[in-house]
């Protein structure tokens, strides 16, 4: 997720308060904090299989200084999946 810089530890220390697990700061390749193109600090979370991404993203967006939580919910109807071994799945919501 991306979170504004100034007090990003601020929100870092709130989310894993609020949501019980670790969030990490992702860093660069010599260990500098990830930066955004605009200029926003990314942070990761791992919550395992998300059963409600919906409200999900709508917590996460309710805490000081997040601006974008990276699940990107509701911006497609389908989603095209590469594998390692050259397939490819496509998957569409289930509307029935």
């Amino acid at each position: 997720m991306a979170v504004v810089k100034f007090g990003w530890q601020s929100t870092r220390d709130r989310l894993e308060l609020t949501f019980g697990c670790p969030v990490l700061v992702r860093k660069t390749a010599d260990g500098q904090a990830f930066i955004s193109d605009d200029d926003l600090v990314v942070l990761d979370m791992h919550f395992g299989l998300l059963p409600d991404p919906d409200t999900l993203d709508a917590r996460l967006k309710e805490i000081v200084g997040v601006v974008e939580t990276g699940l990107f919910v509701g911006l497609c109807q389908r989603v095209v999946i590469g594998n390692p071994d050259g397939s490819v799945e496509e998957r569409t919501p289930n509307l029935a």
